[in-house]
């Protein structure tokens, strides 16, 4: 079991690094632990996968230690068939995107439940955490007449705060240089449009 948490800042904290797919994943991160936990192809969570103290939702000063990342470097972070319903994440995931030299470079990689469409209702996916991905991945299926479940997962998404201040899981691909679209010009009730900057 890594041991992540080396006291204030958490300089030391794990990533685990696997070649290839992560066929089942579970459980629950220590209250003091940060890991980043990356695979080179998808990642199946097959089970509950939460933080032994989550962030108190209703205080955003909150501050917990424990902290997971989820990072598909090229494919799929996908909720397995034979998840539980009501099934509980607590994790930053995101679904990478395939290279140029990829065998598959166009593959529409996301965060999303297998077989959405067909397999039966299972209540929400409780998310605390956030969802990183290139193509929006589908959960389930509703009436849209009723607002009724008919397949899968609803979703129960809460972004986690700490994110917002400047907090991310351990060696995660993040960036701090933004910048502003040309064209995007700062207007009276226009939000202007940024990207990832280049080193």
């Amino acid at each position: 079991v890594p041991k992540g948490w080396q006291g204030p800042g958490s300089a030391n904290a794990a990533i685990i690094y696997v070649e290839g797919d992560i066929l089942s994943l579970s459980g629950t991160l220590e209250e003091k632990e940060q890991a980043t936990i990356a695979a080179s192809d998808r990642i199946d969570i097959t089970n509950h996968l939460r933080y032994e103290d989550p962030p108190d939702l209703t205080d955003p000063d909150d501050n917990p230690m424990n902290l997971l990342g989820l990072f598909s470097q090229t494919r799929d972070i996908r909720i397995a068939l034979g998840a539980p319903n009501d099934l509980g994440i607590h994790a930053v995931m995101m679904a990478g995107t395939p290279g140029p030299n990829d065998p598959d470079p166009g593959y529409p990689s996301s965060v999303h439940a297998v077989n959405y469409n067909t397999r039966p209702v299972q209540g929400q996916v409780h998310l605390i955490g956030g969802i990183i991905e290139e193509f929006y991945g589908a959960f389930g299926t509703f009436s849209s007449s009723t607002g009724n479940s008919i397949s899968g997962y609803g979703r129960d998404f809460r972004f986690d705060r700490r994110m917002g201040r400047g907090f991310s899981p351990p060696y995660f691909p993040t960036t701090t240089l933004y910048d502003l679209l040309e064209g995007s010009r700062p207007l009276a009730n226009v939000r202007p449009v940024w990207r990832e900057g280049t080193p």
